[in-house]
């Protein structure tokens, strides 16, 4: 079973754009992920230009010459609806919102386990419901999470 997750970021008129994440959507794996390769605004653009990923990987855009397929996909490239399966980019462009509280109230039939946006300076994470959660990472590597308290 998948965990789906929406990753996105706020924009400057403090809408939101998100693109949806099919499998592997648990905060171990996505922050491992996002906040070392997707802190940027420039790769975090190129990574949201794919629309709905199939799961999340360090590259956006496989390497020059390199096959990348939805089937035979590039050890750490993402992989893509639209770009790498062919669906229609109607069904997998960005979801725009006007704020974090529209984003939260779209349950569409998504069943997101969590949100993660970027705010230009940090990843915030949150879970189905909108609860904001504040994360680390421990000496060993793990990540640890709980609500944040306001």
């Amino acid at each position: 079973m998948s965990t789906r997750s929406m990753i996105g970021k706020i924009n400057p008129d403090n809408s939101v754009t998100t693109i949806y994440c099919h499998w592997d959507g648990y905060p171990e794996n996505q922050l491992s992920i996002l906040i070392p390769c997707y802190s940027n605004e420039e790769k975090l653009n190129e990574l949201m230009s794919l629309g709905s990923i199939s799961y999340l990987e360090d590259n956006p855009i496989p390497p020059e010459g390199v096959t990348h397929t939805f089937h035979d996909p590039h050890q750490k490239t993402v992989v893509a609806y639209h770009r790498d399966r062919g669906d229609k980019w109607e069904e997998c462009e960005p979801d725009n919102y006007t704020s974090l509280d529209e984003m939260f109230g779209d349950k569409g039939n998504w069943n997101i386990a969590y949100y993660y946006i970027f705010n230009g300076d940090e990843w915030h994470l949150y879970d189905g419901e909108g609860t904001e959660y504040r994360y680390s990472q421990d000496d060993n590597g793990d990540w640890r999470y709980s609500i944040k308290e306001e």
